[in-house]
């Protein structure tokens, strides 16, 4: 909670946002941001490390309260792409991919090798 007490009411809402909106464009406008500038007042926002934190904070009480952390997620979706790939579908194995890197907070450089490897092993 630390990490809250050195932001604002709107970057508060933005970080709790981050977990419900599928971007952090939407987040921002969630937050009460002006539409126009919502794009680059996002990405300002998710910068700066106390919301990074503050998200991160969120997420971790998100998942403990639904019976489930992240070391357990990760695991269930790596299985689930390992699962789909030598059942020969390569989509599901993709969409499970692209979660397991959002779950994790990988760089879109490692999300494109980690989709291309699994790609070359469906091959």
């Amino acid at each position: 909670m630390a990490n809250s007490r050195a932001m604002n009411q709107r970057q508060e809402a933005f970080a709790a946002a981050v977990l419900d909106e599928p971007t952090l464009t939407a987040a921002a406008i969630k937050a009460g941001y002006a539409p126009n500038s919502a794009y680059n007042q996002g990405h300002r926002l998710y910068a700066k490390p106390a919301v990074r934190a503050r998200v991160e904070e969120l997420r971790h009480a998100r998942g403990a309260a639904q019976g489930f952390d992240r070391d357990d997620l990760s695991r269930r979706l790596a299985r689930h792409m390992c699962m789909a790939l030598i059942a020969g579908r390569v989509r599901v194995a993709q969409q499970s991919a692209e979660a397991y890197v959002e779950l994790n907070g990988l760089t879109r450089d490692t999300d494109r090798r980690l989709l291309a490897a699994y790609e070359r092993r469906a091959e």
